[in-house]
């Protein structure tokens, strides 16, 4: 690691790492295209909720929550040119919920991580009432009507999986 500058890393490196980890686990933290910088973005939104990845700080910008301090440490994590091998987690409790996460995740596409971690967003950091959010969601993302109604059950399926 001769030759790597950690300290313009927004996270402590070890910090960093993990939540390298815990994306590559979840088939994420890929960065050479859009999509999956925003796939990444999302996913990292989640697994900090089911407290399994470190906390970033999230803004909403024109895809959804977003964390520039992840974009940052991403991007520099991959200038170390390390592999980054996800284990599995020592504490079975982490595992289980790692597991929940993954249940959780699916198969949704980018999109509807987009529109699900934009309204959980809305409810939690702007706190929307939920008719507000709903409104809100609609009009920066102009979903369907099927859209809004996976977001809405979903939104339910989350707060059921979520630790307390």
């Amino acid at each position: 690691m001769s030759g790597v500058d950690i300290s313009k890393l927004k996270k402590p490196y070890d910090v960093a790492l993990l939540a390298c980890g815990v994306l590559k686990r979840l088939g994420a933290g890929k960065l050479d295209t859009l999509k999956n910088r925003i796939e990444t973005q999302k996913k990292q939104y989640f697994a900090q909720l089911f407290g399994v990845s470190p906390h970033y700080c999230y803004n909403l910008y024109w895809r959804g929550p977003y964390s520039p301090d992840l974009a940052n440490d991403l991007f520099r994590v991959d200038e170390f040119n390390i592999e980054i091998k996800p284990d599995k987690f020592a504490s079975q409790d982490k595992e289980e919920a790692f597991r929940s996460l993954q249940v959780f995740l699916g198969n949704k596409t980018f999109e509807d991580l987009e529109l699900i971690a934009t309204y959980h967003w809305l409810l939690t950091e702007a706190r929307l009432s939920e008719s507000a959010a709903k409104v809100r969601l609609c009009k920066l993302k102009d979903p369907t009507d099927d859209e809004v109604e996976m977001v809405l059950r979903e939104e339910g399926v989350l707060q059921k999986c979520l630790p307390n």
